[in-house]
Formats: C-alpha cells, structure tokens, sequence
C-alpha cells in the first residue's frame, strides 16, 4: 500500500524502541510516505510480551551506523512511547550527534507529551501532543528549507539554544483521513540481539492484530497519563475533540489490509484481532453497523477493553454473536478503597459485579486486569480483594500489570508526597517495565507477602478450586513467609486452564480436519516463552 518510489527528497529514519506495535510511529511512516517523502522505519530492541529489552551496546551501535552510515536521513524521529525509553533516546541522541550526523533528531511519544523540558535538553524538536498534522508540517518545511520554529504542536531548538515552546497542534479530527498504519515491508528494519535484519518485525512472527478504532478516553484513572492530556482539552490548551471514532469502513479496511499484509497469518487458523482502544465502542448503532460488517469479511475472533462502567447488556449482547473471545476489563483492585481513594476510579464492587455477570450470560470470556505492587495497598485491602474476587461469578481471569510510577500522573504524585517513593522509582529514572511490566511469580525484587496475594488471587477464577479452601489458605501466617507452594498450586491452576482450552481447539480442528503440528508447537513455545500466572 505504502510501496511507492519517493517523490521528494527529504529522507526519513523513524526509530521504534522495542515495540514493534508502536501504531503512533506506524502513523507517521504511513503519513511520510503518502506525502511523497523516503521514509524508513526501524525497530531497535526486543519486545516479547514481559520481556521487553531496551536496545543493547551493540545494538545501539548497528543502529547509529545504519542511520549516519546508510540511510543519512534529512531527519530522525524517536519514538520515546514509554518513559522506560528516556534514557535510551539520549544515548541515541548523543551517539548520533558524535558520529557527525548533522540532521534534525526529532522525539514524540507519551513521554514527550508529558515531558517536553526534559526531551529538550537533547532533541532539537519534540512533538508535544497527537503529531500526525504537526509532523507533516514540519517535513514540508524541511523540504522547501524554511523555518521550523514556530511549528505548532512543537517545541524547538534554534542553532543559537533557544528553545520555542509553540502552542499545542491541532489534532486529525476525522481519522478515517489518517493513512492506516504502515505495515509494507518496505524500507523496514528490525535490529536485536546485536543483528540487523531487514524486515517487517511482524514477518517474522505474527500472532495478532492490533487495531485501533478510536482514539481518547473519558475516564481518570490516577495512574494514567491520559487524564492529564484530557485535562488540557478541557481547559482549551489544546484545540479539537479529545474523544474520537473512525467510521466502521475505514476499520474493516483497515484489518483487511493487514491480513494481506501477512498472507501467513491470514491462513492461518489461530490468532486474535486486538482492539486496543482504551474503551471499546459507546455508541451503540456504530456497534451493529461493525457486527453486521465484521461477519461479511472476518471469521477470525477478536477481543477488546472494556471499562466496568460501560459494559452494557444490550451491546455486549450484539457484539457476543460476532465472534467476541473475551473482554479485557480494567478493575485494577479488588479493593474498592484503593480503586476510589488512590486510583480515582468510578467502579464500585456492585458495578463490576454486574458487569462480570452480563459477560457471562452473553458467554463472553473475561479477563480482569489487576494492578500488584503497589504501594498504597494494605493487609486489610489485599484480604477485602480476596473476598470480593471470590464473591465473582466464574470462570474469569486475572491478568496481572506491576505499578509503573509513569511522572506527573497524580498516583504517582501522591505516592512521592506519601513518601512512599522517590524520585529515582519515577520510571525514566527506574525503567522497571525492562522487568517487570505483566507480573511474573519469579521477580526477585517482589516480597514473599506480595507473591503469596498474587498467587490467592489467581485462583479465585478457577470453577475447580474451592473457595474454602482459599480462604483457609488465606488465614494461615506461614504461607505469607514462604509462599512457594501456594505459588505452585496457582501455576499449576493455570496450566490446567489453559490445557484444557487448548485440547478442547485441538480435537475441534481435529475433527474438522485443520489442525497442524506446528499450531501444536506454536501454542506450547508462546506459553513457554511468557511464563505469566495466566491461563
């Protein structure tokens, strides 16, 4: 789609750290190269679910050849879409600039939202918000030679230090004019482990789709970046519509175009379509225009978020009968002090009661989100959790995230005014997402009370596990010590599970004559490889 000879000759180098999903970065290759410009992508790092690894020495230094050596691009743009990236683009940066590239280095990503003073302290411009009309502007004048220090959108160096903190941008308000996400293999290049490779990441291994239906969130979770940026809409800092839906053709097309993409993974049986909206669909005719247009044009299924508050009968209803898998609903405590008092969110016992019990009739999967580690839970909290998890109809899953003290975002304001915190946890100081972003059993820095809650927790789902017997297991001081075999029961739980959904696909495709040895082996490596205390 996106493989046509450049027209122009300002050249590009977009650089994606270790996430290959990256859609913000997909956008703005996709948006270079329809605009007639030489735009090349690389992804630097390795990204396997937990364990996301920042760029090596050496693959850092493959990279600085690669772009000062090969490409010589007129600009680079980092994607620093993670705080946990910060310190990883300064050394890009610097390295850069010491091998003698003279171009523009440019930085975007929810850390540069956030945090544009620090971003400029090393890039000569950094996008400050959505950047796809912003970043079109500035190629423009880059090709033409003009000035590019009153972008809007934008703060920028001049040569002489001075920075211009320009006002914000506007946003793309209607998206289905935002070209898909660039996933050609054109000009692609996929750096880790110390070897460069030229290809799309996802040739290598393609196992979901990612998609994005809209863009914005009307919630205020307080250990989210997204609420700030709300925030700012609503004071009138920045111009538009904050909350904002692509029509239901523009996404059908868009999943198309990535299955052709990827002829293997669109033969193939397994594989999900993630919708990766922070809520999935409020409106409920865009919903029954997608359900009647998703069934003309996909059978594989596909799952999506959804908050506890919007989990609505009648559209989990129509959507249940499309191919639903399940739905990732954020709860992120079992404590309704924590979730109301420390996270500021709306989702009272009684509601996500509720909403677990319309999944369940309308025999949708569901997936829990929990946050561990944090820092604000007490004994009292952990064992009222337990309680209402075990007050939950079953079967469902816990998926466990650790906290992340991302800055400027009010949880972790009030851990540092707590004195829970300093700022060397603030996480482009600490980077603890390189390990320990989805919880695993086997972090060395968890204590063994933490281990010995996450591993209860995990079996709360379970339709085979009493819940006496948790309760039991929850009243006796010795495990809080020395959690070990309550760990192993809970992995144990989850072997169960996930074996039992797996067997129940094989003899169905058995039966139908489409199984593989080699869907065998994926499903068992991919488990191996993650090592989460999740089915």
């Amino acid at each position: 789609m996106f493989e046509s000879e450049p027209t122009k000759n300002t050249r590009v180098a977009i650089v994606s750290l270790s996430n290959p999903f990256n859609i913000g970065a997909r956008h703005l290759s996709s948006l270079a190269k329809v605009h007639g410009y030489d735009a090349h992508m690389i992804f630097a790092g390795a990204f396997l679910k937990n364990d996301i690894l920042p760029p090596t020495d050496e693959d850092i230094a493959i990279l600085i050849d690669l772009i000062a050596g090969e490409i010589k691009p007129n600009v680079v743009g980092i994607s620093v879409s993670c705080s946990s990236f910060f310190k990883t683009a300064v050394k890009i940066t610097q390295e850069l600039r010491a091998k003698g590239y003279g171009g523009y280095i440019t930085w975007g990503g929810i850390h540069a939202i956030l945090c544009p003073e620090d971003c400029m302290n090393h890039a000569d411009l950094t996008f400050t918000g959505e950047a796809e009309v912003s970043w079109v502007e500035f190629l423009e004048r880059v090709e033409s030679g003009r000035p590019v220090s009153d972008i809007a959108g934008a703060w920028v160096r001049d040569p002489d230090g001075r920075v211009h903190e320009n006002p914000h941008g506007l946003v793309a308000e209607n998206l289905d004019e935002v070209p898909f996400p660039d996933y050609d293999n054109d000009r692609k290049y996929y750096i880790a482990h110390g070897k460069l490779q030229r290809i799309e990441p996802f040739r290598k291994e393609m196992y979901s789709i990612f998609v994005l239906s809209s863009r914005g969130c009307p919630f205020k979770c307080a250990f989210c970046a997204t609420p700030l940026i709300f925030e700012d809409y609503k004071k009138g800092l920045r111009k538009g519509n904050f909350i904002r839906q692509r029509s239901v053709r523009n996404v059908i097309d868009e999943i198309s175009y990535i299955e052709d993409s990827f002829p293997d993974f669109k033969a193939s049986k397994d594989g999900t379509i993630n919708f990766g909206d922070d809520v999935f669909v409020l409106h409920k005719e865009w919903v029954k225009e997608f359900t009647e247009e998703y069934q003309k044009h996909f059978t594989r299924p596909y799952w999506c978020y959804f908050h506890p508050n919007t989990v609505n009968k009648e559209i989990i209803g129509i959507l249940a009968g499309t191919g639903l898998k399940y739905v990732d609903m954020g709860v992120q405590s079992g404590s309704e002090r924590i979730r109301t008092q420390f996270f500021d969110r709306t989702d009272t016992n009684e509601k996500i009661r509720r909403a677990v019990g319309i999944l369940h009739e309308a025999k949708v999967g569901i997936v829990m989100d929990v946050i561990t580690d944090n820092p604000f839970d007490t004994e009292e909290d952990k064992r009222s959790g337990l309680e209402f998890f075990l007050s939950l109809r079953r079967p469902f899953t816990l998926n466990y995230l650790s906290m992340i003290m991302f800055p400027k975002v009010r949880f972790t304001q009030r851990a540092l005014e707590a004195g829970l915190i300093t700022d060397a946890d603030i996480e482009q100081n600490r980077m603890k997402v390189f390990e320990q972003w989805e919880t695993k059993y086997d972090w060395p820095k968890r204590g063994p009370n933490e281990l010995f809650w996450i591993a209860l927790y995990t079996m709360t789902g379970k339709t085979f596990m009493p819940r006496w017997y948790l309760r039991l297991l929850a009243n006796m001081p010795r495990f809080r010590k020395h959690p070990g075999f309550v760990v192993w029961m809970a992995k144990r739980a989850s072997n169960a599970v996930w074996f039992s959904a797996r067997m129940r696909i094989f003899w169905r495709r058995l039966f139908k004559g489409q199984i593989r040895l080699s869907d065998i082996a994926y499903s068992f490596n991919k488990y191996r490889r993650l090592g989460l205390p999740q089915e």
